[in-house]
């Protein structure tokens, strides 16, 4: 009969075990996956405001080179105020860069 009783209680112990090692993993994996997530949405809301900050900048350069050729300053002192290239330039004013 104490054979049977440490046996139920060893088969018990395991079954316990091996719950509640599941419900830890399963917990663990949940939170894993929750921190992963907003962290991927922390990374990705960065990059975007990153990246629209980069294309604002570039448009308002486009925006003031296009006025400083319209008003005729040279190629070089609107690529000197304005950080594009003179191949950027030369394309904002419909031309092919000259080899």
């Amino acid at each position: 009969y104490i054979s049977m009783l440490a046996d139920a209680e060893a088969k018990g112990e395991a079954k316990g075990e091996a719950k509640g090692e599941a419900k830890g993993k399963a917990e663990g994996k949940a939170e894993g996956k929750a921190e992963g997530k907003a962290e991927g949405i922390a990374e990705g809301k960065a990059e975007g405001i990153a990246e629209g900050k980069a294309d604002g900048e570039r448009a308002k350069a486009l925006a003031i080179a296009s006025a400083l050729l319209a008003d005729g300053s040279s190629l070089e002192r609107v690529a000197a105020a304005t950080g594009l290239s003179i191949e950027q330039l030369r394309a904002l004013q419909g031309k092919t860069a000259a080899p």
